[in-house]
């Protein structure tokens, strides 16, 4: 059962970097969008895409982080459990 937990856990660490990006995606476009149509808001957007992407990449790293030590952690496990080869 640990090991479901553990697997669970990286897949949740993995879909928040998929959400990040998404939305770091999103409001790129959107800032974009603003700055074709003439919208005199587009440099405010632009402005708020960078401070959420800042932010974001710090969240992406920190869960980045704790899916490869999980990963790490779960290969050192199993190469402790394989036999001696000679």
């Amino acid at each position: 059962m640990p090991a479901f937990k553990d697997a669970q856990e990286v897949q949740a660490q993995i879909a928040d970097i998929i959400i990040e990006v998404y939305a770091i995606e999103s409001g790129l476009a959107r800032a974009e969008q603003h700055g074709v149509a003439g919208d005199g808001r587009a440099s405010l957007a632009a402005d708020a895409a960078r401070v959420y992407d800042g932010d974001a990449a710090d969240r992406i790293a920190a869960a980045a982080k704790q899916v490869v030590a999980a990963l790490t952690a779960r290969g050192a496990e199993r190469r402790c459990r394989r036999p001696f080869s000679n």
